[in-house]
Formats: structure tokens, sequence, C-alpha cells
């Protein structure tokens, strides 16, 4: 409410009309921040941080045509800083654009390489275009930058499992889960392991106990998972048709 009223008494003073929009920002109310920002531009067209914020907010509201735009106008503002790039590719990414998405994540990394979250963007695209060698790279040098990154772990994980290097996807989601025990991706990826290796050679019939068990956990943190819940039905063990013992009241 203060900011609004500084703007309203003085509509060109750029500070108050940027600090309006970082607040309206902050508040989730991103239609009232995209305005805002779009005021704090118009008094400072060359200002990089409203650009980078305006396609923050674009972004949020679901306007990713525009929050492409404003990313775009950020990096010719300041063609040396990563963060415009970088969110250009999840902006490309999220809308299916994936070539595009590359392009702006590996020019985020020429001037940053020391980027994690930027590595396992990069490596998570490619595993959409199922470049799973490629993928793979990305994602070593990204827990190569930050080892507790549990997610990309996890990813490798499944590069592995695609490239049938079983015991490696295998070693990849244990250290997942043990960064990250709630990851429910990660136990889904370890029941799916270990159930093609029972698969390999059925006599070892305590994968699929494991299998199970291990994606019994991935629901136990992530309930709405109908493949897995369907993988659960397929593989498990038949019940016991006999009736449950009914204790009675003393």
């Amino acid at each position: 409410e203060a900011f609004s009223q500084a703007v309203r008494l003085n509509p060109f003073s750029y500070d108050d009309a940027f600090s309006l929009a970082e607040a309206y920002q902050r508040l989730a109310k991103f239609a009232e921040a995209v305005r805002a920002y779009l005021h704090a531009c118009e008094l400072k067209p060359e200002d990089y941080q409203a650009r980078l914020n305006l396609g923050l907010c674009y972004q949020e509201a679901g306007d990713l045509t525009e929050a492409i735009a404003s990313y775009e106008r950020a990096a010719q503002i300041d063609p040396d800083a990563p963060a415009a790039y970088t969110n250009l590719g999840a902006a490309y990414d999220a809308q299916g654009q994936y070539y595009e998405a590359i392009h702006a994540y590996n020019q985020s990394l020429e001037r940053d390489p020391k980027q994690p979250g930027v590595l396992l963007n990069l490596g998570t695209t490619l595993l959409k275009q199922g470049r799973f060698a490629s993928a793979r790279r990305a994602l070593e040098q990204a827990v190569e930058a930050d080892s507790k990154l549990a997610v990309a772990y996890e990813r490798l994980g499944y590069c592995c499992f695609r490239e049938r290097e079983l015991d490696e996807a295998l070693s990849y989601y244990d250290q997942a889960v043990a960064l990250d025990p709630k990851l429910a991706e990660a136990h889904a990826g370890l029941g799916v392991v270990r159930m093609t290796q029972y698969l390999q050679d059925t006599k070892r019939s305590e994968l699929r106990r494991q299998a199970i068990e291990d994606w019994h956990r991935s629901l136990d943190i992530r309930p709405d998972q109908p493949k897995i819940r369907q993988l659960i039905e397929k593989y498990r063990e038949p019940e016991d048709s006999s009736n449950p013992l009914l204790l009675g009241v003393p």
C-alpha cells in the first residue's frame, strides 16, 4: 500500500515503481507485478533487473511468449549475465522448444560454467529428446559442481537404466535416496531397475520383493502415480485368499 501510494504521488519514480512490482511479485500477484514492472521499464528501458523480473512474472502467469521476449531483452541489455539465458532456456523448455532451450542453457554456461542447476536443466532437456549420452555428461558435470544435488543423481540413474547399465543405475538411485529420502522418483527408479534384474533372472525372488517395496515407498511419498500402481498390481505376489483373523471383544 505504501509503494502504491508513492507511485500515485510520483509516477516518475523508478525506485518506487520497481519496489511496488517486487512487492507484488513476492505476494505472487503476478498480473499486478507485470503491470508494475512494465511501468518501471517505461521509466528505465535499459534496466536489466526489471526486464528479468518482468519475464519471471510473465512466466509465472503462464504467458511464455511474453516471458521469452522479456528474457531476450534482458540478455540484450546485459549480454554477460547468465540468468537471462537460464530463464530463457526454462521458458523454451516449457514450450517444448528443446533445441532453443539447449542453446539458451549453453549460452548461460558459457558465461558461468559452474552452475549445477543449469547443468541439471540442460541434462533434463536432453533426456526429453532421448539423448542419454549427452544428458549423462551434463548431469555428471552437475554433480561435480554440487555433490548434494539429489535430483541429478536420480536422473543419472535413469540415463544408466536406459543405457542398460543396471548396476550403475542402482548406485545413482541409491545416492539420490541417501541425499533426499523423500524423492519419490528415485524410489520408483530403484523399483524399476530391481524388477528388470528380477525378470532377467527370476530365481532372484528377493529382487521382486525389493522392487515392490521401492514402489510402495514412492507412493507413500507421492500417491498420484498411476503407472507405479499398475506396476505393483502387475508384479506383486498373489494375495492369500484365506479370511483374516478377526478378534472379538473380550
